[in-house]
């Protein structure tokens, strides 16, 4: 399904997540259809704890990523 993405996509992944390891994420991130795609592995960060590990880059990024696509 993922190759069938045309959207852009941000995907947010921690690099110590013990539940999805990082490689299962970069895969989909390979694999993903879109022309528009960004990956960012939190450093340190375990499942869901990016916006606690690195808040403040974690917010900058997302802001940036919603200001350039959505209108």
């Amino acid at each position: 399904a993922v190759r069938r993405v045309r959207v852009p996509l941000f995907m947010i992944h921690g690099q110590a997540d013990t539940y999805i390891k990082p490689e299962m994420a970069v895969a989909l991130y390979d694999m993903c259809g879109s022309p528009d795609k960004h990956l960012w592995l939190v450093p340190k960060a375990k499942h869901n704890q990016g916006p606690n590990v690195d808040p403040e880059t974690y917010f900058a990024k997302l802001t940036a990523f919603f200001d350039a696509h959505l209108a």
